[in-house]
């Protein structure tokens, strides 16, 4: 069900959320249901807030989009291994304390859910999905001939960035094809001059309709036990924009809630299926290039060192995702 369709509202929480009471010290005005839901809380100063909404009676639940019990693949500079006494910056130590006594936990993959089954009884599992409605715009490909492939990440997908590089190296060079990398170039992750870059946007509708503009999407993810807790996400996304997905096999991309794999997934069997050879026309054209380019960066795409064979998590052919 659509988020828009649900009781409740989304807000972000700052001094004005908080108002003097002579009982309770402080009281929070704008939380008007009986549950709050908090996006992975990390610090000593959220969890006072928590702590004080829970004396008012108030249900406090922790929502966890990624493994926030362990530092990512790539580190980071926002979150410290323990709790920061000095800046009060956000921990994988104080996150992992809050998710013992909050009420309740929400994940949105079982992997997720398993490691935070460890901290705390009720967890929650809501898969992510999409609103069609978030997509009801015009046609954002143009009709000339060209085949664009696209990837979009942030910083945390820079450990998957050599999965695509010599793909995108090699596609960039193929007539009537365009490769383009979106937000995450900013990071730092290096590309070949050919490949087009898009800034980093925190606009959802415009995020939306640069990924309109391709044809193909590759969705690439190094499998470690941090990255295994990931959702198919990229892939819904792809999806809705038109264009095919290509994913890595992975746990983020086989979740056992779906019956198949949302696109095309690479597996290390040698041969390729004949669908890929029309990759070409899924932009109305694009020539020899371009289908080459399609189904060449699908041999490199997920990180095949020699030609693979894409297949759905029941073994079938992936002609029948394709045409299915």
């Amino acid at each position: 069900m659509p988020a828009r369709a649900l009781p409740g509202q989304v807000l972000m929480f700052g001094e004005k959320d908080m108002a003097p009471d002579d009982k309770w010290g402080a009281t929070f005005p704008r939380q008007k249901g009986d549950a709050a839901i908090w996006q992975f809380s990390g610090n000593t100063t959220r969890g006072i807030l928590m702590a004080a909404m829970k004396e008012q009676g108030v249900r406090v639940l922790m929502e966890s989009d990624d493994n926030y019990t362990m530092p990512p693949d790539m580190g980071s500079q926002d979150w410290a291994i323990n709790i920061d006494r000095k800046t009060d910056r956000h921990s994988y130590e104080a996150h992992v304390k809050l998710c013992k006594w909050v009420d309740g936990i929400i994940t949105s993959t079982p992997n997720l859910a398993s490691y935070y089954t460890k901290l705390n009884k009720n967890v929650y599992v809501c898969p992510n999905s999409l609103d069609p409605a978030d997509w009801d715009f015009p046609d954002q490909k143009p009709n000339d001939g060209i085949l664009r492939i696209g990837w979009g990440g942030s910083q945390s997908h820079m450990v998957d960035a050599p999965l695509v590089q010599r793909a995108f190296a090699w596609a960039a060079d193929q007539p009537n094809v365009e490769v383009w990398v979106f937000g995450i170039a900013g990071s730092g992750a290096k590309f070949p001059r050919k490949v087009k870059i898009a800034p980093w946007t925190d606009n959802q509708d415009e995020y939306r309709r640069l990924l309109a503009t391709c044809d193909v999407h590759v969705c690439p993810l190094y499998e470690t036990p941090w990255s295994a807790g990931k959702s198919d996400w990229k892939a819904l996304d792809a999806a809705a924009a038109g264009a095919w997905p290509i994913v890595s096999t992975a746990t983020a991309y086989s979740p056992p809630h779906r019956k198949h794999t949302i696109g095309i997934s690479h597996s290390s069997a040698s041969g390729m299926p004949s669908p890929l050879s029309s990759t070409g026309a899924a932009g109305g054209g694009g020539g020899a290039g371009a289908a080459a380019a399609g189904a060449g960066l699908a041999a490199v795409a997920a990180g095949a060192g020699s030609a693979p064979s894409f297949r759905n998590r029941d073994g079938a052919s992936s002609a029948n995702v394709l045409s299915g």
